[in-house]
């Protein structure tokens, strides 16, 4: 069982890990768990704090530590405090304003039901399906590198029982940092270092020096159209992590958004404002777009999804039937008590936003948003199961579409009620999916199922008051939404739930969105078709390449040149890429830690 000092660690790094996403998400709507480098630090500290005791630590307390950090480093994605929050608070003719003991509530309420979820589907996921979760595999390698080589043996052994086939741990090991048996602690913890450090002083200059933030490289006519390059080290970290798939479909995005539909509008006379304007400009034109296309890949994923359901593959060989026997009655003790906390979970979801909302949102309504949170938190688990990419944001809007459907309403309120009901929904896909990659690290690594529940769930107590806090803190010090802290995820959850009651869209938007709809619905069925293909990387991925139509091109810049420093890599240097994720994974880290500095210099107000 867990001892303060894991708790203690653990909290801490969570809190680290909240505060960069709060600040990235914020700026970019993206954020990351970044589960190796906590697992990484986790066990660097407490090694440093078992040399003075006597208490023991193996793998299974380091899985202990990641767990509780993830689960604080998720809340700000699980809560909304970096989309929906933000929206119903800064974006709404009657805004929403929520007391932090409320927004506190909300927080851990909507988590907690995505989380009992995945504790629900963990053998099912697991156990039963051949998704492989890249992450949490690499995760459960390097920490079996950590503690010892005996241990990876174990791992591979347990990963091919569990998957009924030889092959796979092969491919386990072929995924997400194949050659990740090269990890040294020292040279490790020295590059994170170097990373924080670099990213910490550049963080700090660029508040005296904002320039740095929207250099005018390509030129004055492009710098007119936003087309600017932001240094950012962390969102060079990022693209190094995203890999270069998903950071080319944003660079596609951008191009087709910024390059060609947002002149376009302009010259048209469709968005005449200013081109980084939200109401009057190009760019909340272009979001629209961005939106039917994330809409019509989820429909699809969501399609597949179900008839996969109703028509599972059959004649899957069953290489371990004991350990299958041996398996059924805890399986079976595992489900009983799980059903019980879900609806538990359920209830308390339901109570918190009550608690957080009151009148705005109707009891009925968020009763269909949990039903409907289940088959999408489904289809976010399989997602991130399959292809390592979570797109909770596109998934959600599939239930805005479904409440404005059901409940036809009009006028503030009706844009209040939507937003929760979709905030309820992202939330159960977010801690679903990002806790079973969590729940793959454990399997390999034999950690125990129920420690591990009980972490997330101290993790979400305590996320929920930390990512609470920081948000209150950037609201209170920034104007939101400013120059600094745009919140893009904010207006696209705005319009996603204008666009689910009925409100008028902008002039000639829809013909565009629908045939983008059409063509990355097309897309989409494509990409499930010849899943695995070689092929398959050169078919546009619509969420992607959505959020790079809506992220103005200084953020997508600076992660294709992360992305590609990965295929140069790859191609070129022909060693580990462990070394590169902990030096990206230090990067991010480092810009949050950089960004309170930069949050006391702005509240001082010292120039």
């Amino acid at each position: 069982m867990a001892n303060a000092d894991q708790l203690r660690v653990g909290s801490v790094i969570g809190a680290i890990v909240c505060l960069t996403n709060v600040h990235c998400g914020l700026q970019t709507g993206y954020t990351n768990l970044m589960q190796m480098p906590s697992a990484l630090l986790g066990f660097a500290i407490m090694k440093l704090l078992t040399k003075q005791t006597s208490l023991a630590f193996d793998a299974n307390d380091n899985i202990l530590i990641q767990t509780i950090s993830t689960s604080i480093g998720m809340m700000p994605s699980a809560a909304g405090l970096v989309g929906v929050i933000p929206a119903l608070e800064y974006l709404l003719q009657k805004p929403v304003h929520i007391p932090y003991g409320k927004l506190v509530a909300w927080s851990v309420g909507v988590s907690l039901f995505g989380l009992a979820f995945a504790a629900m589907m963990r053998w099912r996921i697991i156990k039963d399906q051949d998704l492989r979760f890249p992450t949490g595999a690499a995760s459960a390698l390097l920490l079996n590198v950590l503690h010892g080589p005996e241990k990876t043996t174990r791992a591979l052994e347990t990963t091919s029982e569990e998957h009924q086939s030889n092959d796979e741990p092969r491919r386990v090991q072929n995924g997400h940092d194949s050659h990740i048996e090269e990890v040294h602690l020292d040279s490790s913890l020295t590059l994170l270092s170097l990373a924080v450090g670099i990213s910490i002083v550049y963080t700090i200059v660029t508040w005296f020096f904002p320039i740095l933030k929207d250099l005018p490289v390509i030129g004055r006519a492009a710098a007119s159209q936003l087309w600017t390059v932001n240094l950012s080290p962390g969102y060079f970290g990022q693209g190094i992590i995203t890999g270069p798939t998903a950071v080319l479909n944003m660079l596609a995005g951008a191009i087709v958004g910024w390059g060609i539909l947002s002149p376009v509008a302009k010259s048209r006379g469709w968005a005449p404002g200013d081109p980084g304007d939200w109401d009057t400009g190009s760019r909340g034109w272009i979001l629209w777009v961005g939106l039917a296309i994330m809409l019509a890949d989820s429909l699809v994923c969501l399609m597949a999804f179900t008839l996969k359901s109703i028509w599972p593959s059959t004649g899957k060989p069953e290489a371990n039937p004991a350990a299958r026997l041996e398996d059924a009655d805890n399986k079976q003790t595992w489900r009983g008590h799980l059903t019980i906390g879900l609806i538990i979970s359920a209830l308390c979801c339901l109570a918190s936003v009550k608690i957080g909302f009151g009148s705005n949102v109707s009891t009925l309504t968020t009763v269909v948003a949990v039903g409907a949170a289940i088959p999408l938190c489904l289809v976010g688990i399989n997602a991130i199961g399959s292809t390592d990419y979570n797109p909770s944001s596109g998934i959600a809007r599939i239930s805005q579409l479904l409440i404005g459907a059901i409940f036809h309403r009009g006028g503030s309120r009706a844009l209040a009620e939507n937003l929760v009901a979709g905030g309820v929904a992202e939330a159960g896909v977010v801690t679903a999916g990002f806790m079973m990659q969590t729940f793959k690290t454990a399997s390999i690594v034999g950690a125990n199922p129920f420690v591990q529940l009980m972490g997330m769930v101290y993790g979400t107590i305590v996320g929920g008051a930390v990512a609470s806090s920081l948000y209150k803190l950037y609201a209170r010090v920034y104007t939101i939404p400013g120059d600094v802290f745009g919140m893009p995820s904010a207006f696209a959850w705005r319009d996603g739930a204008r666009l689910a009651i009925g409100q008028q869209l902008p002039p000639h938007v829809a013909e565009v969105g629908l045939a983008m709809g059409v063509c990355f619905a097309a897309f989409a069925a494509l990409r499930l078709r010849y899943s695995g293909h070689t092929l398959s990387v050169f078919i546009p991925s619509g969420v992607p390449f959505a959020v790079g139509m809506y992220l103005t091109p200084s953020f997508t810049l600076i992660r294709v040149a992360g992305a590609l420093v990965v295929f140069y890599w790859a191609r070129d240097v022909r060693r580990s890429q462990a070394s590169l994720y902990v030096f990206a994974s230090g990067l991010m880290l480092g810009e949050g830690i950089g960004s309170m500095a930069s949050l006391i210099l702005e509240a001082s107000r010292f120039r």
